[in-house]
């Protein structure tokens, strides 16, 4: 468990950005289903947003593919890459 100053301060500002940042997310969604109430048409824009509804095809569930039933994926599966989460307690 890190408790020394640099830590506990960076710690602290990201708690802090995040709360700011989670409070965004809240009035973007809100600003956005309300956009998506008001247009009317496949595209609309104004102000400088624009809103289009369009469809777009579903994934394929390989796993349901008779003709994939043993065939072993893996082969054609991409390199493994690192990623990094950080998180912070609700």
């Amino acid at each position: 468990m890190r408790e020394d100053e640099a830590w506990t301060a960076a710690a602290l500002a990201f708690a802090e950005a995040k709360r700011v940042t989670d409070m965004a997310d809240v009035a973007l969604a809100k600003a956005r289903d309300e956009l998506v109430a008001l247009a009317s048409h496949p595209r609309e824009q104004g102000a400088g947003v624009s809103v289009t509804r369009f469809w777009k095809a579903g994934s394929v569930n390989y796993k349901l593919v008779p003709a994939l039933k043993d065939v072993d994926l893996s082969l054609y599966r991409g390199m493994a890459r690192e990623e990094v989460r950080v998180t912070s307690a609700p």
